[in-house]
């Protein structure tokens, strides 16, 4: 158990990790009005927020290559932190739609996302 965590049997912690990739930096262009860049999606609240949530967001972004989880112990799955925000944005992915829930409508979270704005990439379309 990494030495970070605090667990007991009464309040067990897991480590989680994503299952498909994570490492998104939002696009954002600061010259165009945020209703024009991000889609409001509600749907109908449910008995189940975790697995449909009452509303998403739908915006812009590319994956950051190199932006990994940190692994102190290399291959033991349960020694892992997150990374610091990359200091780069050079060699950002293409532009990629991502479906942002709310905090707590999910059992994984991503709480803190770079911005680029469209024009941080070097292979531009």
């Amino acid at each position: 158990m990494p030495e970070f965590e605090i667990t007991s049997p009464e309040f067990p912690m897991w480590a989680t990790t994503a299952a498909s990739p994570w490492n998104f930096a939002l696009v954002i262009d600061a010259t165009v009005a945020l209703d024009k860049q991000v889609r409001v999606n509600p749907a109908n609240p449910t008995a189940d927020p975790w697995s449909q949530p009452p509303i998403s967001l739908s915006v812009a972004a590319r994956r950051v290559p190199g932006w990994n989880l940190v692994r102190p112990k290399e291959d033991d799955a349960d020694w892992f932190k997150t990374p610091p925000l990359p200091s780069t944005k050079a060699d950002l992915g293409p532009d990629e739609q991502v479906t942002l829930v709310p905090l707590g409508s999910t059992h994984l979270r991503l709480t803190v996302f770079p911005s680029c704005s469209p024009s941080d990439r070097k292979d531009k379309d």
